[in-house]
């Protein structure tokens, strides 16, 4: 699995099921912590190589006490390091194996080591079942051990049998990294931390039969994720003979679930600061809901209830709509929904589902602000995101980096290694789709004429196959709509050549893996509040680098010059010879008659020409370079409202 490194916050989501076999199933216990960067990181793979060998293997997760807040450990913190001590597993993420092999990382463990302690096979037939009361509040568990060996099994051994949550799913991050999803994670431990003394060993064709009934613990999130693991231990040795596994329970026929699931709020753009939360009850039971208390809180406020009676049907859902809120203009503003009771105070046995992801709104400021906007990531913090600009869409794994929390790179990550920081935007493990919009707060260009856009970026794809996507855009209307000013993917994205490992740029006196974009922004130059963002789409492929983002007067440093097409009304337009010397001509198809003005742009955003025509099918228009310096420059041919641009070059 490639998407493995210890800085990321962020990671796969996988599903984990487990299935019983009448022969040897390995414990995997793993010890992580919901504030644990590496942890973060590294879960996912053993998640995965776990998801794939149910019917070798099963976990039991252990939340540590450190490095930070784990609410998982707060609620059971004598068991979950008793289990850390006994294995004297003094750092996360740590994972023993059968109770003898490890600690390993959880981004290091994989196949052989599974394969070699199930391969050991056991002389002990464990089988295990569980029955959770009407009410859950208690559960009753069945262990039989039988020894089919040819030997008695002596020693210190003992029962081990562990109450676990299959899955729990957070709406938002518990801890300080962005890892929401944990699976096997222990609960409680039965009758304790210390298990049950298997008295006088386990002779040949014998069994022991234990039975408990327990009680439930009331800080369990999901009842119908819980599920119980039991394994035969020698607590001198550490060995760990067999396991076994018993999965949740179907619901019962009056199980109450009362769910809210974000729906996209009706806001449309980002000056809007009225709007009216909406949000979808579903009924996720198998009991009708027949009234709900359903609340909103923006940036932390009080909550605004919403009181819902009806009678909603197991797998059907109401749009809830509550009345107009206000926003607040400058800033990304908070939403976030709480379901706080349902049908009066019933039992709702998943908590899990009763609030949603805080919904983050930006709202850019009520007025423009001045040009230059320059920013190069020197002055934000390594893993957090620069004030000023409005990050929205997917921003998981999305933060400045250096070169420090890379490890073993020895080089700048700066735009052409002129700087430490850049903007990391990782598609290495970003998921397919994924987007994420970096807007610039509106700016005048009136008072700054012959503006132009300019930025560094890296990027490698991972195969010939990746498309990463990265695109400029404006926007005249507060970001209702967009044009595209310039846009690449896939080959034409790239800076470097493709490779399957992360992709850090390089950049060296004989070769570099930066590119300088220039975007001249004269189309514009007559808008008071224009919105200016990036859009990256993921697609799953290899890390993208920005840097150096500039909002000024051009200047004699431009590079080079962007073609870009916002217009409809173009059937095709060419511009030759490229490179001109002594003229050039513009050659131009319209679909219907059209009256367009023509302007060339140089590097300093100075208008060298300009003239307006009536266009009707195809038309050349012949142009003399006559006091028009060597050197690049974008011809603009625009009806006021669409605009093409092409780029050109001339040769004196």
């Amino acid at each position: 699995m490639r998407k493995l490194y210890t800085f990321i916050l962020g990671g796969l989501v996988c599903s984990l099921g487990y299935a019983q076999t009448p022969s040897k199933l390995v414990l995997i216990e793993a010890f992580s912590n919901a504030s644990c960067p590496p942890c973060a990181a590294n879960n996912p793979q053993m998640n995965a190589l776990l998801a794939n060998n149910t019917n070798k293997a099963v976990s039991v997760k252990f939340q540590a006490n450190f490095p930070g807040a784990d609410p998982m450990n707060a609620q059971n913190p004598t068991e979950n390091n008793g289990r850390r001590t006994y294995y004297g597993v003094n750092a996360v993420p740590g994972v023993m194996v059968d109770g003898t092999t490890g600690p390993i990382n959880s981004g290091s463990i994989n196949q052989n080591n599974i394969d070699a302690a199930y391969n050991v096979g056991t002389d002990v037939d464990l089988t295990l079942s569980h029955t959770l009361s009407s009410n859950f509040d208690s559960i009753s568990i069945s262990v039989s051990a039988t020894n089919l060996g040819s030997s008695a099994i002596t020693g210190n051994l003992v029962l081990h049998v562990a109450l676990i949550e299959r899955e729990i799913n957070f709406p938002s991050p518990p801890g300080s990294t962005n890892e929401k999803d944990f699976y096997g994670v222990m609960r409680k431990m039965y009758p304790g931390l210390n298990g049950t003394p298997i008295s006088g060993g386990l002779t040949v064709g014998n069994t022991q039969t234990f039975s408990m009934n327990e009680l439930v613990p009331s800080y369990i999130y999901n009842y119908g994720e819980i599920a119980v693991v039991a394994w035969v231990q020698d607590v001198t040795t550490k060995e760990v003979y067999n396991a076994a596994y018993s999965a949740p329970q179907a619901l019962p026929s009056n199980a109450v679930d009362a769910g809210l699931e974000n729906i996209p709020q009706d806001i449309s753009d980002f000056c809007a600061e009225n709007f009216e939360p909406k949000v979808r009850l579903k009924n996720e039971g198998n009991s009708p809901i027949t009234s709900a208390v359903v609340s909103y809180s923006l940036n932390g406020g009080a909550p605004v209830d919403f009181n819902f009676s009806g009678n909603l049907a197991p797998n059907a859902t109401e749009t809830i709509t509550f009345p107009n809120a206000t926003l607040s203009a400058g800033q990304t503003n908070t939403l976030a929904f709480q379901l706080t009771d349902v049908n009066n105070g019933a039992f709702d046995f998943n908590t899990m589902n009763n609030s949603t992801p805080t919904v983050d709104i930006p709202l850019l400021p009520s007025g423009p602000v001045a040009t230059p906007v320059q920013e190069d990531f020197e002055g934000t913090n390594v893993g957090q995101l620069p004030n000023g600009f409005i990050f929205s869409g997917d921003v998981n794994n999305v933060i400045v980096i250096n070169q420090t929390i890379v490890n073993n790179l020895n080089r700048s990550l700066g735009g052409f290694g002129a700087s430490e920081n850049s903007l990391f935007v990782d598609y290495y493990v970003k998921q397919t789709g994924e987007t994420t919009f970096i807007t610039v707060p509106k700016v005048d260009l009136t008072s700054s004429p012959g503006s132009i856009v300019s930025f560094n970026y890296a990027y490698a794809q991972f195969n010939a196959g990746s498309n990463d996507y990265l695109a400029f855009e404006v926007s005249r209307d507060c970001g209702a709509t967009w044009d595209i000013l310039w846009d690449a993917a896939g080959a034409s994205l790239a800076t470097a050549s493709a490779r399957t490992g992360r992709f850090f740029p390089d950049h060296s006196t004989t070769q570099t893996d930066w590119r300088k974009i220039v975007i001249a922004l004269a189309p514009y130059g007559n808008e008071t509040e224009l919105v200016c963002r990036f859009r990256c789409v993921s697609d799953y492929g290899n890390s993208l680098f920005i840097d150096d983002i500039n909002i000024a007067n051009a200047t004699s440093s431009v590079e080079s010059i962007e073609e870009t097409s916002v217009s409809n009304d173009f059937v095709d337009v060419r511009v030759f010879p490229n490179p001109a010397n002594k003229q050039f001509t513009i050659n131009m198809q319209t679909s219907e008659e059209k009256d367009m003005s023509i302007s060339v742009i140089n590097v300093l955003g100075q208008v060298v020409y300009s003239s307006n025509e009536r266009i009707f099918g195809e038309q050349n228009l012949e142009i003399s370079t006559e006091g028009m310096a060597s050197g690049m420059y974008q011809v603009i041919i625009s009806n006021g409202n669409d605009r093409m641009v092409k780029k050109l070059t001339i040769q004196k």
